[in-house]
């Protein structure tokens, strides 16, 4: 699952419109840090629903 597809799965789950640019935080569990969080934080980053961060 990518980050699209996980934020659209939340949206979904949710009663309520998400407002992106709330967001404070990114909490990023231990196995997809050692991955690498290069693309998800340029995926943060690059997205303008998301700029506030």
């Amino acid at each position: 699952m990518d980050i699209d597809e996980a934020m659209l799965k939340m949206t979904s789950k949710s009663s309520r419109k998400l407002f992106n640019l709330h967001l404070r935080m990114l909490v990023i569990s231990e196995e997809v840090a050692r991955r690498g969080i290069k693309n998800v934080v340029e995926y943060f980053l690059r997205n303008n629903e998301y700029r506030g961060m």
